[in-house]
């Protein structure tokens, strides 16, 4: 006879917002806008502006990190009640 399958302990429950991850996409385009304007016109202002591209590309290189991984939030839910049958 064949053993029963046991109950889940966990799941993950995926909660996916469109709203949310559209807002995302929108500031990293924004960061890249800024970074690629400040990129262009490198050649016409000093070190300053040389100092503030290197911090913007740094905070968009952080806000992609963070962006991968809001990307796919999920919600552990637990079953306390199957751990003894």
């Amino acid at each position: 006879m064949a053993k029963p399958e046991p109950l889940p302990l966990c799941e993950r429950v995926s909660c996916k917002s469109i709203i949310e991850r559209s807002l995302n996409v929108i500031i990293f385009c924004l960061y890249l806008c800024l970074v690629s304007y400040r990129l262009n016109s490198l050649n016409n202002h000093g070190y300053i502006w040389l100092l503030a591209f290197l911090c913007e590309l740094w905070f968009t290189f952080d806000w992609l990190l963070k962006l991968i991984t809001w990307w796919n939030p999920v919600e552990h839910k637990t079953y306390p009640e199957n751990l003894f049958p």
